[in-house]
């Protein structure tokens, strides 16, 4: 059986990965007319970058190998390198194209970072967990074991599966949501920081500053789980970096504050 506790945390979890976005572009909304726009075209520079191109990469079989072959270390830092040059390349070009118009500022960059981060949320962590609820309900039904070897899953393969859902703890299904919330947080303070390099016609210093951040987090995160093998340890820790970059949105919004001044879009 999986605890009443459990389900309820992985509804936490699920409302926040969808929700969040939203509730954050509603209220960037209030200043920009062009939140949403701007949500769906940050949305734009994760999805094409990761799930079209890096991840399909990662999944075949010659890389599968090459990564195989890799000890930890490096193994890591290829992973969390790639991640942050192709999502740092997918803003680039996001902002590059789309975000030409002078009225584009501060919080229009936030609603870019908003959007690439929920999409995250949303594709990695809020679709698994509708399984996962869905799974956990046929569960302590009895229907779960029938429905999964009918769809031509070993009984290995359901077993293990059962074994995640009913030995994971409770709190662990509420620190994904809380990771998701940290990292939303955390792709709005790497965009709005590109953008406003971008903007100041620092583009590259822009870039090598949000792709060595993000791999560090990508890197130092996953590396800590694996030496500590405490979520709770590595969650607080993301939490705290993520509260340290957010001390980057200060110096952002002053270099957009010393461009010309912005239309009506942004107020």
């Amino acid at each position: 059986m999986v605890s009443s506790l459990s389900i309820v945390f992985m509804f936490v979890t699920l409302i926040l990965c969808f929700a969040l976005p939203v509730v954050l572009l509603f209220l960037l909304f209030k200043r920009t007319r062009a939140a949403f726009v701007c949500g769906l075209l940050g949305a734009l520079g994760f999805f094409v970058p990761q799930i079209c191109i890096r991840l399909p990469l990662l999944s075949t079989a010659a890389v599968q190998t090459f990564l195989g072959t890799l000890p930890v270390i490096p193994m890591y830092l290829v992973l969390a390198l790639t991640a942050a040059l192709f999502e740092t390349s997918g803003r680039f070009l996001v902002f590059s194209l789309f975000f030409k118009k002078p009225a584009y500022g501060y919080y229009e960059g936030l609603a870019a970072g908003v959007g690439h981060g929920g999409i995250e949320a949303i594709f990695l962590i809020g679709t698994a967990y509708i399984n996962n609820i869905a799974f956990s309900f046929l569960l302590n039904n009895g229907g779960l074991e029938p429905i999964l070897t009918a769809a031509g899953l070993s009984a290995k393969d359901v077993n293990l599966l059962i074994a995640q859902l009913t030995g994971t703890a409770p709190a662990t299904f509420l620190l994904s949501g809380v990771e998701r919330v940290a990292t939303i947080l955390l792709h709005v303070v790497l965009s709005v920081t590109l953008f406003s390099y971008m903007r100041a016609n620092k583009a590259l210093i822009g870039f090598c500053i949000v792709t060595t951040i993000h791999t560090c987090v990508d890197f130092f995160i996953p590396y800590l789980q694996y030496v500590s093998g405490s979520i709770f340890i590595t969650e607080l820790i993301l939490i705290l970096v993520v509260a340290a970059t957010m001390l980057l949105l200060v110096p952002a919004k002053k270099r957009f504050k010393s461009l010309n001044p912005v239309s009506d879009i942004s107020q």
